[in-house]
């Protein structure tokens, strides 16, 4: 207990005394272990000792004494043992027959008596046959030896000896050692005094450092060692300078915050938007520039501490508004972020406005502490609102009259384009009545757009906002089949108007036009202009892939006859049969066409890329049509009022064709070489294949 409170009160202390404590309470500690022990080891050792010489007493008295015990003679027995009787630490000894009783003592006074205490006892009635001992204690040791004559026992032989030289010894040892433990602790002490002020020596200097430190004095340890105490002042001073270091930047930080802070002032008093804070029990505790200025308010003094919904917000277009109904607290009782659009405020001068506001809850530590609400002054608003509302009506009345077809279509949250109205101009158009369609899904109240894309096309226009024009739209059902020109834009949110005109007869017109333009009106081949603009693409893609073309020039061999003989009409009958003949000869990539008169151009194209080749086609396509040309040609003949008759007429023709692969010739050169060809075939002798070369004078 002692040494616990002596412990505690040491703890208290420097840590230079803890460690003298514990490192001299360690060697303490151990040297008296060993001591304790070694002592113990000394003491068995010494009284084994003296055991051992008990027992060799013992055993040369019962030796010495034998020869006399079995002569009888107790005069030369009690010569022996008073022989032994100045031996160091004998007290006394016995011969002692078998029943007790003593026949020679180094006591003469004992000498005839009886032994009866319990040792002596013990021993008579032992049968043991070698010497025993009777007592081990610290004062005393006693030995007993039996005295035999052969196989019979004569006696005992019973010495007692005292310790007292070997306790003199071991007093002796334990002195020593005692002297020994005070120099050892005295110089653990030393030893403990010493190392501990070398250890402590860094610790005290780096406590100063830190005591220093703590009153504000900007210091660092200078201990330049690299032992542990060294790192620690190294870490210290390092831990110092980073210290210094966020200090620094705390104070720019620091700084940085209260700029930042006036800028968000500024800031909140450059808002457009008037801005106000309550706490829980509705009181105003903030308010910016632009809610003075919106309500009409000299400074902020009258508004900071008053309830606020009292000042600004206590009747609504019904009459009174109580606090307890007012939506705006809903922020900070319910943890709702509120916006109202259709409320007043009103100002100092009694006056009120329509607003609109938002109040969010403004919540610290998971607790909500009051709200913030903005609001803006919507009085301009509702006006542009008014006058929307009434241009809208005006662009409905007009939309509603106009000659174009209008439907309004509305795009639902799960991409379903609906349709809600049309114009009578779109009634009209189509032939339907919208109100049947009112509701309905746009494939619903139109089935034939179903598999076209103009759905995809509405509902991408209706939630983007893209324009999507086009002037060939198609809609065939319910018995319409016209085509429109359709406007489609965005109407509003997720809203779609499309505006459309059924074009179809003008579309009609533009194809009529079209086709006279590159057609040939007798014979619905193209004509040279669709010639001209096919055969520079057929050049343009054989210089390109690199193959061959042919180009055939036709001219009716006896043509001119039947038109002087039978009119015009046949011989346009006749150029109409000439015309199918060619078509049916040549694939449907090639090209005929009518050049003029009872001239036809045939233009093939992609014959490969070998020209020998690509002449092997050309004269394959070029036989069969001069076979074909020559059949004869039976044309029918109507008269009014009469029975039809027919003409049998037999016409050839005369070709003259060029092979080209877009790198030798112009278009032009094309032309003219195969023309020439012709007239050669013609000069020929007619019905025939003239072949030329391109850039060469001579036919081939």
């Amino acid at each position: 207990m002692r040494f616990d409170k002596l412990s505690g009160t040491l703890s208290l202390r420097s840590t230079r005394l803890q460690m003298m404590v514990w490192f001299v309470s360690a060697a303490l500690l151990l040297m008296l272990s060993f001591g304790y022990w070694q002592l113990n080891q000394q003491r068995d050792f010494i009284y084994g000792v003296t055991n051992e010489r008990a027992m060799a007493i013992s055993h040369q008295i019962s030796v010495s004494t034998a020869s006399w015990a079995l002569a009888g003679d107790l005069a030369g027995m009690q010569e022996v043992l008073l022989g032994f009787n100045d031996a160091q630490d004998i007290q006394r000894a016995y011969f002692i027959d078998s029943h007790g009783k003593v026949l020679a003592s180094t006591e003469p006074d004992k000498i005839g008596l009886s032994l009866t205490d319990k040792v002596s006892l013990d021993l008579l009635e032992s049968n043991a046959s070698d010497q025993i001992v009777l007592a081990d204690e610290n004062n005393l040791i006693a030995v007993a030896h039996p005295v035999m004559a052969g196989q019979r026992l004569v006696g005992w032989l019973r010495v007692d000896m005292s310790r007292d030289s070997a306790n003199a010894n071991i007093a002796a040892i334990k002195s020593l050692w005692m002297n020994f433990t005070i120099v050892a602790v005295f110089l653990v002490v030393t030893i403990s005094f010493l190392l501990s002020r070398k250890l402590t020596i860094g610790l005290n200097h780096l406590m100063q450092v830190a005591t220093e430190v703590a009153h504000g004095k900007d210091t660092r340890a200078t201990i330049a060692s690299p032992e542990e105490v060294g790192i620690l002042a190294r870490h210290l001073n390092e831990m110092l300078d980073t210290l210094a270091r966020q200090k620094s930047e705390l104070l720019v930080a620091s700084d940085a915050l209260r700029e930042s802070r006036e800028g968000f002032q500024r800031l909140l008093d450059t808002m457009a938007e008037g801005m106000y804070e309550v706490d829980t029990q509705g009181r105003c505790v903030y308010v910016n520039q632009a809610f003075l200025q919106i309500l009409g308010y000299q400074d902020s003094d009258e508004v900071i501490g008053r309830h606020i919904h009292e000042l600004i917000h206590h009747h609504s277009d019904d009459g009174l508004y109580p606090a307890s109904e007012c939506k705006m607290y809903r922020a900070y009782e319910k943890h709702e972020n509120i916006n109202v659009s259709d409320e007043a405020f009103w100002r100092k001068d009694g006056t009120s406005i329509p607003v609109e506001y938002w109040s969010h809850p403004i919540i610290k530590d998971g607790s909500v502490v009051g709200a913030i609400a903005t609001f803006i002054d919507i009085t301009e608003r509702i006006r542009a609102e008014q006058a929307l509302r009434e241009s809208e009506s005006q662009m409905r009345q007009i939309v509603e009259n106009a000659p174009f077809g209008a439907h309004l279509y509305e795009l639902m949250p799960d991409q379903r384009l609906v349709f809600i109205g049309a114009n009578k101009a779109a009634d009209n158009i189509l032939g339907l009545d919208h109100q049947k369609l009112v509701g309905k899904l746009l494939e619903e109240a139109f089935p034939s757009l179903k598999d076209t894309s103009t759905p995809a096309i509405f509902r991408r226009v209706a939630e983007t906002g893209d324009h999507f024009e086009t002037d060939h739209f198609g809609y065939d059902g319910e018995g319409i089949h016209s085509i429109f020109d359709m406007h489609a834009f965005q109407a509003g949110r997720n809203r779609l108007a499309v505006f459309f005109v059924d074009v179809t007869e003008r579309k009609h017109h533009e194809e009529q036009v079209r086709h006279m333009a590159f057609y040939d009106v007798l014979t619905k081949l193209p004509n040279r202009r669709l010639l001209n603009d096919r055969l520079r693409q057929t050049i343009a893609m054989s210089k390109r892939n690199g193959t061959y073309g042919a180009l055939m020039f036709l001219d009716l061999d006896n043509f001119k006859p039947l038109n002087d003989s039978h009119g015009h009409v046949v011989g346009d009958l006749l150029l109409v049969e000439v015309a199918n003949r060619l078509r049916k000869c040549v694939r449907e990539m090639d090209t005929v066409a009518r050049f003029g008169g009872d001239e036809f151009v045939v233009m093939l194209s992609e014959l490969g890329e070998d020209k020998v080749a690509a002449s092997a086609l050309a004269q394959i396509v070029t036989e069969k049509i001069l076979a074909k040309l020559a059949e004869p040609y039976v044309l029918s003949i109507s008269h009014e009022g009469e029975a039809d008759s027919s003409v049998t007429h037999h016409c050839t023709a005369s070709i003259g064709i060029v092979i080209f692969n877009g790198s030798e010739a112009s278009q032009e050169e094309i032309l003219k070489y195969a023309d020439t060809a012709m007239y050669e075939a013609k000069s020929s002798g007619r019905n025939r294949i003239q072949y030329r070369e391109l850039n060469k004078d001579a036919a081939v």
